[in-house]
């Protein structure tokens, strides 16, 4: 794991990158966070951490995206989300046995905040407000498991793939021409598909004019078919 720590770092009572998380701690708690919290910067292909390693800080995404994966048998990976600014990057095992249940890295150059995960708990305790939002915060992530776990379970292959380039207009890019930073094999992780097959969907996709592909540029050209496909699974 790289750790090329900024020194100069804003601290928390100034900065302007700041998580909708946090906008009801008080000075107060800003300054616990505050506390041994610190900011790394990765390069694309970098581990942020490693499935079964010790969770000891709660990281928040300044820039940059991060997907955070599952390790599974036989090095076949399962892709569970792309995160993007200012999202934090956390899991079950923060309140359950301290240890990280997938791996995260780095997609493209990352800035990432570190706040030690006791003074994150201290915080929780003190805040119910603060409280309320993560707990806001981790159902939000529940449903958005769900709703994968449906797809992985339920959808066909075009209806996965479909589904995915979806998720990275919408929810990461936000707009229907983009360009994807993930390799053919993480995206066939993503869609939990192999990668002969998420390709072969790509192929198809552009061969109905759905889709132009050049490379990682992708063009939505109708959404409203590709929703649809989604749909269907």
């Amino acid at each position: 794991m790289a750790l090329n720590k900024i020194r100069d770092c804003v601290n928390c009572l100034e900065c302007d990158i700041r998580s909708p998380l946090f906008r009801n701690l008080t000075p107060e708690d800003q300054a616990v966070l505050n506390q041994e919290r610190f900011v790394v910067k990765y390069q694309p292909g970098e581990l942020i951490y490693k499935q079964g390693s010790s969770f000891t800080h709660v990281i928040i995404l300044i820039s940059g995206l991060v997907k955070s994966y599952m390790e599974g048998k036989n090095s076949k990976d399962l892709i569970l989300r792309i995160s993007k600014p200012v999202e934090l990057i956390i899991g079950p095992g923060q309140f359950v046995d301290g240890k990280h249940h997938n791996s995260a890295m780095a997609l493209v150059p990352v800035e990432a905040c570190y706040i030690a995960v006791n003074n994150y708990k201290e915080v929780i305790r003190r805040n119910p407000l603060f409280a309320e939002d993560v707990i806001r915060d981790i159902s939000f992530r529940n449903l958005f498991s769900f709703k994968r776990m449906i797809t992985l379970t339920q959808k066909q292959v075009p209806g996965r793939v479909a589904e995915a380039l979806l998720y990275f207009s919408n929810d990461i890019y936000g707009s229907t021409t983009f360009d994807l930073n993930l390799s053919r094999q993480e995206l066939a992780d993503f869609c939990g598909v192999t990668k002969e097959s998420a390709i072969r969907v790509l192929k198809d996709l552009k061969a109905e004019g759905s889709i132009r592909v050049e490379g990682n540029h992708f063009d939505l050209i109708d959404p409203q078919m590709i929703q649809k496909i989604s749909e269907l699974g």
